[in-house]
C-alpha cells in the first residue's frame, strides 16, 4: 500500500533527521488517520513537540486524539495550548484577526 511506502519514507528520512518536528508531525497524521494507529500518532506528535513545542497544529492533533482515547484532561490542555499557539503567532508576526481592518 502507499501509506505503507510513505511510513517507510518518514521514518528513513526521520533516521538521517531526527529533530525534523515537521517529519514527526507528518509520521503521526499518517498514524492517526490512513493507518489508523492512534498509539503511533500519539507518540510521534510528542516527540514532534519536543523538538518544536510552537507547532499549533501538532498540538491540536495531539489533543484530539488524547480526547479520542479517553485521555480526556491531558487532550485539554494539548488544545488549549493549540489555541494559545494560534492566537499569539511567535516572531513577531501580526496576523489579521477577523473583524480587523486594514487601515
Amino acid at each position: 500500500r502507499r501509506y505503507d511506502e510513505a511510513r517507510i519514507a518518514l521514518e528513513t528520512a526521520l533516521a538521517a533527521s531526527p529533530d525534523a518536528a515537521i517529519l514527526w508531525t507528518d509520521l503521526g497524521s499518517l498514524y492517526a488517520r490512513p493507518l489508523n494507529n492512534k498509539p503511533k500518532a500519539i507518540e510521534a506528535f510528542r516527540a514532534a513537540l519536543k523538538h518544536d513545542p510552537s507547532l499549533a497544529g501538532t498540538h491540536f492533533a495531539l489533543g484530539t486524539l488524547l480526547a479520542e482515547t479517553g485521555a480526556r484532561a491531558e487532550g485539554e490542555k494539548e488544545l488549549a495550548e493549540a489555541a494559545r499557539l494560534a492566537e499569539h503567532p511567535g516572531m513577531g508576526s501580526a496576523l489579521p484577526v477577523r473583524g480587523d481592518r486594514a487601515a
